[in-house]
């Protein structure tokens, strides 16, 4: 039997994989490494990295670990990117760059960390297919700028969401954006002792009537707002509370 004199007659050329199988294995990666180096490896997996398909759902999470400012510079093969031998990065701008490759096709958004205050605003412009929403913000976002992209989301089914406001009027308003959910999660780190929570329990149960599944961390409500979601949430299937006292 012969051997090769060259090992790298014995690796396959990852560019003869057929486009749908190099797709899938493009899909598997997180999505920051996509951005930040992947899709610069050759000509063709950065125009495979752009396909709106890899982006039908988008994950982010922990953003404040890699943060939201121009960070590390990566270089660039000059033969396939003539214009420039680095490039930086910005956080910010790379999610939003995430959301214009779905070229509106995005279901799944799922947003962890220090939230640009513009996120809101610029899904609800460009993602009128969302289905699922995934907000948890560390840095407080006006309940004003949610609200009203949530009103624009009429596709929306499920919405997990940690409002940085200890003020029941602009939660409740949250809730009264978007009356259509199946799927509501409600989380705070922290209650407040002046958080009128029954209150926020009653609007669950007056507005998100269709509701199937309900999960509320850290609120403090009664035997009111309990009965309140049972009688207004006729079809609820499951409901999950964490520090609650009733």
């Amino acid at each position: 039997m012969e051997i090769s004199d060259s090992p790298l007659e014995n690796y396959r050329n990852w560019l003869e994989l057929p486009r749908d199988a190099t797709l899938m294995i493009l899909m598997k990666l997180q999505q920051v490494e996509i951005l930040e180096s992947v899709q610069f490896v050759c000509k063709p997996w950065y125009d495979l990295c752009k396909e709106p398909f890899m982006w039908r759902i988008i994950y982010f999470q922990d953003l404040d670990e890699i943060g939201w400012f121009p960070g590390r510079y990566m270089e660039r093969p000059k033969s396939v990117f003539p214009n420039g031998p680095k490039m930086l990065f910005n956080h910010e701008k790379m999610v939003f760059n995430a959301i214009d490759r779905s070229s509106g096709g995005l279901i799944d958004l799922d947003i962890e960390g220090f939230v640009p205050y513009s996120l809101c605003s610029y899904v609800a412009s460009r993602c009128t297919q969302l289905k699922r929403f995934r907000l948890l913000p560390r840095r407080k976002i006006s309940s004003k700028i949610i609200t009203e992209a949530l009103e624009k989301l009429s596709s929306l089914e499920e919405l997990e969401i940690c409002p940085c406001s200890s003020h029941t009027e602009e939660v409740v308003s949250i809730i009264h954006s978007c009356p259509s959910l199946a799927t509501f999660k409600l989380n705070r780190a922290l209650c407040y002792r002046n958080w009128s929570c029954d209150d926020v329990a009653l609007a669950i149960g007056r507005t998100i009537t269709d509701l199937r599944n309900l999960q509320l961390i850290g609120n403090n409500m009664t035997n009111v707002g309990l009965m309140a979601i049972l009688e207004g949430c006729s079809r609820l299937q499951s409901l999950a509370c964490v520090v609650v006292t009733i």
